[in-house]
């Protein structure tokens, strides 16, 4: 089953996925992972998405889903990866949840196998200067079975979600999933990236450069890079820089 939880930011969405999974363990003992925080739940298992081709029985809880599965990167292999674990969903005994913005930034493969869509909202007029005061209206929750299109709707009061608030971080963040892909594009796009990303090079160069001993060709900037944890993305990038420190 695939759930989707969507709403403006502040509405509830982690909230409500948070609920879901407290209910999991205590009512259905079931397994639950996740790639947030999540503090005193001791069944609870913080994964990456590789950590998903061993999930068999587990109810699978993802904060901002698009930074797993963005539409913008339709047909990447990550995408492809996300996709087939969203439909082996029920021969494999799981059920994800995940946070949305709006309905298009999550692959639309994926949104086609969505049980349900959950609609998070805060009740009563916005409080002023909201971004500097503590948002106190309460919570309402709209779930529409998108089969059926049958709805229910139900609420929580403010005062009764706090005591939920010490057990996750409402802002912590997820980076994308390409996060170093994104990155090394916004770096080429101006002047001022483009310097940062000249010194980034050279840092990168420089720390790979022990482990090539000497013999620059690709499969060994390759190689190194894995071994240093930094993105193939950069490789032709720093295979020329290593060219250029030689030559000087």
């Amino acid at each position: 089953m695939l759930i989707l939880i969507m709403g403006d930011l502040g509405a509830g969405k982690t909230l409500y996925m948070l609920l879901s999974l407290i209910s999991a363990v205590v009512d259905y003992g079931r397994k639950v992972w996740g790639n947030f925080q999540v503090n005193g739940i001791k069944e609870y298992r913080l994964i990456e998405p590789l950590d998903l081709k061993e999930a068999f029985n587990v109810d699978i809880f993802l904060d901002e889903l698009q930074n797993w599965i963005d539409s913008f990167f339709s047909g990447s292999e990550g995408n492809l990866y996300m996709v087939n674990v969203g439909n082996q969903s029920q021969k494999r005994g799981i059920n994800i949840f995940g946070t949305i913005h709006y309905w298009m930034s999550v692959d639309v493969r994926f949104r086609r196998n969505c049980n349900r869509l959950v609609i998070a909202e805060r009740i009563g007029a916005t409080p002023k200067s909201w971004l500097r005061i503590e948002d106190k209206r309460d919570f309402k929750y709209t779930e529409v079975n998108l089969f059926n299109y049958e709805t229910n709707e139900w609420f929580l009061k403010y005062d009764d979600a706090t005591k939920y608030f010490g057990l996750f971080d409402t802002f912590e963040l997820s980076d994308p999933r390409n996060w170093e892909k994104l990155e090394l594009g916004l770096l080429k796009d101006t002047s001022n990236g483009r310097k940062k990303l000249s010194r980034k090079l050279d840092e990168f160069a420089l720390s790979v450069s022990d482990r090539i001993k000497g013999k620059i060709t690709h499969a060994s900037v390759s190689k190194a890079l894995l071994d240093e944890g930094i993105s193939l993305d950069y490789e032709a990038l720093i295979y020329a820089t290593l060219i250029h420190m030689r030559d000087e």
